[in-house]
């Protein structure tokens, strides 16, 4: 009976075991199945519903939308810088002992002035030197004129002897002809027996006598002419060395300015009107380096304040760009003026540009006396009755206010619009040296869409914007027109220029419903997919 029941327990254990197996093998077929398509879940013990959850590969993001400014202005704030309208460090161009210093440190000087003498001996005496010379050269040219005059008279001599020989041949002529006819009458006598024949040769020698004198008045004719013109050659030469002698003079007397100009150089000039700001010798001090800088002077009823402009601000700045100006030294005191002048070019090294703007750095009646004095220099020439006369004054007028001004300037420096509450009476001048700052305002935009400047990156050397469309990342090439270090204002690109086909750059305005991702941009790929977090800004 055992043995009976035995074999169908063993049939069925092996039953059970069998369906057991294919159970097994059908759990483990459906659990891999999961794992594989990344909805199954880790052996960390996560339940039956956390495994039916989607995984979300997507990276958060912070978005903003373009912000809209209705008076949206760029200006930019740089350090400044005050200097002499002119200014100028004086070198001496000879060495030796300083003879004096007519002015010191903070006094006034004129153009023209002798502000300091370098005693030079060997220089005053070669001027001397080549004075005598000129003077030397001088009475060799009288000598010339006076052997000129010499010549002129033996000239006209030789031409009158030319004139006596002439008539001496005119009388040889009168001569021949009357012996001839005496010694053809005496002929005639002789045959009629009223002479005798001695007579007849008599004559006859007389006739021969007076041909023979006719040919040495002939040669004496040619004589006298050969003379005269011997006596012209003469005459050329005398002028000849006239005009010889006096290039020698006008050498002699380059040669002397020269040396003149050599020992002027041991007077120091004042280059223009201005005030000494700084004194490196006395008088006995021995200077022998002619690049030694001992003076210093500058211009100061004008300054010129200057600032170093980045560039991606030169397309900005025009001369009519309004400038703030203040200085450390005057806090509660701002300067208002505009642009003179500024660099056309950006210096490669420091990518800066040079901007300056001109004051006038004196009073209003002092201003008034300045503009009175340009006005009046430029009127002059209407006084002219005829144009040449206009046109010459004209250009005397502009010469002359041109070596007062930096250029060819069309506009007076402007009195500075000072706004300081504080002060009862105008501030005293200002002092080259002093620094502050001055503030640019460069452009109005007017109504527009802004964006952070951190929104905007650069990769390959072109600038981006990441964009969002669809949750998904877009990197977008844009333009940025403007970029203050705050605010950017850009442009989307739809096409770039093409220089092979001539196509031009084509883009459009941001319009304020783009997407656009703030940060962490250098993390996130092209067509990534994103999950948006909108912040305001």
């Amino acid at each position: 009976m055992w043995e009976k029941h035995k074999k169908t327990y063993i049939s069925f254990s092996v039953v059970v075991l069998g369906v057991f197996l294919v159970v097994l093998t059908f759990l483990l077929g459906a659990r891999s199945n999961k794992h594989a398509n990344g909805t199954g879940n880790s052996d960390s013990g996560f339940s039956e519903d956390d495994q039916d959850e989607h995984v979300d590969d997507s990276v958060p993001v912070s978005v903003i939308h373009p912000k809209r400014n209705a008076a949206f202005a760029i200006s930019v704030n740089q350090p400044a810088y005050v200097e002499g309208y002119f200014q100028a460090d004086l070198m001496a161009k000879v060495a030796g002992q300083v003879k004096f210093i007519a002015k010191d440190m903070g006094e006034r000087i004129s153009k023209g002035e002798v502000l300091m003498e370098i005693d030079a001996p060997d220089l005053i005496l070669d001027v001397t030197q080549k004075e005598a010379v000129v003077r030397q050269r001088r009475q060799d040219v009288k000598l010339a004129k006076a052997l000129v005059e010499v010549a002129e008279t033996e000239v006209d001599i030789g031409f009158k002897t030319i004139k006596q020989r002439e008539a001496d041949v005119r009388e040889a002529n009168s001569r021949i002809r009357y012996r001839k006819s005496e010694y053809e009458r005496f002929k005639i006598l002789a045959k009629r027996d009223v002479v005798t024949d001695d007579v007849v040769e008599e004559s006859k020698e007389k006739y021969e006598l007076a041909v023979a004198a006719l040919d040495s008045a002939e040669i004496a004719v040619e004589k006298a002419r050969a003379d005269w013109k011997e006596k012209k050659a003469k005459l050329d030469a005398a002028h000849a060395d006239v005009e010889l002698k006096e290039m020698l003079v006008e050498v002699a007397g380059k040669d002397r300015d020269h040396a003149q100009a050599l020992a002027d150089f041991a007077k120091i000039r004042a280059p223009f009107d201005g005030v000494i700001v700084d004194r490196r010798v006395d008088p006995g001090a021995f200077i022998k380096n002619a690049a030694e800088s001992f003076l210093s002077v500058a211009r100061t009823d004008l300054v010129t304040v200057y600032m170093k402009l980045p560039d991606n601000y030169a397309d900005f700045v025009t001369v009519d760009t309004e400038a703030i100006i203040q200085l450390d030294r005057r806090p509660g005191e701002l300067i208002h003026g505009k642009v003179t002048r500024f660099q056309p070019a950006i210096i490669s090294k420091d990518r800066i540009l040079r901007v300056e703007v001109d004051l006038f750095n004196g009073t209003e009646q002092e201003y008034k006396r300045f503009v009175s004095r340009g006005v009046a220099s430029f009127m002059a020439s209407f006084a002219a009755n005829q144009p040449v006369a206009e046109f010459t004054l004209a250009g005397v007028a502009r010469n002359a206010w041109a070596q007062e001004m930096k250029g060819d300037t069309p506009v007076f420096p402007l009195l500075p619009n000072i706004v300081d509450k504080t002060l009862k009476k105008r501030p005293s001048p200002l002092i080259p040296g002093m620094y502050g700052n001055m503030r640019l305002l460069l452009r109005k935009f007017g109504d527009c869409y802004l964006l952070p400047s951190g929104a905007v990156v650069s990769r390959g050397g072109k600038r981006y914007i990441m964009l969002v469309t669809a949750n998904t990342a877009a990197l977008t090439p844009v333009r940025v027109q403007v970029d203050d270090g705050n605010y950017a204002k850009v442009v989307v690109i739809e096409r770039e220029a093409n220089p092979k086909t001539g196509e031009q750059e084509r883009y459009h305005d941001l319009t304020g419903e783009e997407e656009v991702i703030l940060s962490g941009q250098g993390e996130i790929n092209q067509g990534q997919a994103v999950r948006t977090n909108f912040v305001d800004w």
